[in-house]
């Protein structure tokens, strides 16, 4: 970089326009109006290092995300920052001790473990909500088919108390003595049906396999909380 007044090798460079500015011109240059002048002497200026993401850039801050220290521009640090949960970010030319760097590195790993944790544990409650609803659907079913089941078997019974009232009526009108009816009453009536009885209900809901899912979910959820 030249001088922009006299051509000559610049020491400095004056931040009101990015010009370069010998020794003798750098004051001329100053007096020259009444705005803010900011002088870098070149030699520190070329010391600072360039952005690790663009490389055009001069690095403002330098980052400890991923226990590798990068560095970057005023531009580029916004983008780098959106990328990753958690950074440790530090002017360039300050000095963190290496305790506290290894504090942070520790600390990150832990909350990158935690939130690994939380994830998983959120997929595992999503398939077990999944595994509730089919169960209770099945519970639904099991009941309503029950249901009807039991309808089934109640309008059977009804029918045969029915077949048998009237065969009792029957019998009892057709008999002249207690002997004719008992007579009447064997010839009519079913004997082996009724040793059978009559079932009202026979339905049953398989809840074991649902009482395990549930007790076995409850132990999941409390192991994690």
């Amino acid at each position: 970089m030249d001088c922009i007044k006299c051509s000559e090798p610049a020491f400095f460079e004056c931040k009101c326009s990015s010009c370069g500015l010998c020794q003798n011109c750098a004051v001329s240059h100053i007096m020259s109006d009444n705005s803010t002048h900011i002088l870098i002497e070149i030699s520190q200026f070329n010391s600072i290092p360039k952005c690790d993401s663009c490389k055009i850039n001069y690095a403002k801050v330098s980052c400890l995300c991923q226990d590798d220290k990068k560095r970057f521009c005023s531009d580029c640090i916004c983008l780098h920052l959106e990328k990753n949960s958690s950074h440790c970010i530090e002017p360039i030319g300050s000095q963190i001790p290496q305790r506290e760097i290894l504090k942070y590195q520790e600390k990150r790993r832990k909350i990158e473990f935690l939130d690994y944790e939380v994830k998983k544990n959120l997929e595992a409650l999503k398939e077990y909500r999944e595994k509730v609803k089919i169960y209770r659907q099945n519970l639904i079913k099991g009941l309503e088919n029950s249901t009807l089941e039991a309808q089934f078997q109640a309008n059977k019974c009804k029918n045969q108390l029915k077949s048998l009232y009237f065969e009792l009526q029957t019998s009892i009108s057709h008999s002249e003595n207690e002997g004719s009816l008992a007579d009447n009453l064997i010839n009519s009536i079913n004997l082996e049906a009724l040793d059978k009885g009559l079932n009202l209900v026979d339905a049953k809901l398989q809840t074991e396999i649902t009482a395990k899912f549930i007790k076995s979910s409850c132990r999941f959820i409390s192991n994690k909380t």
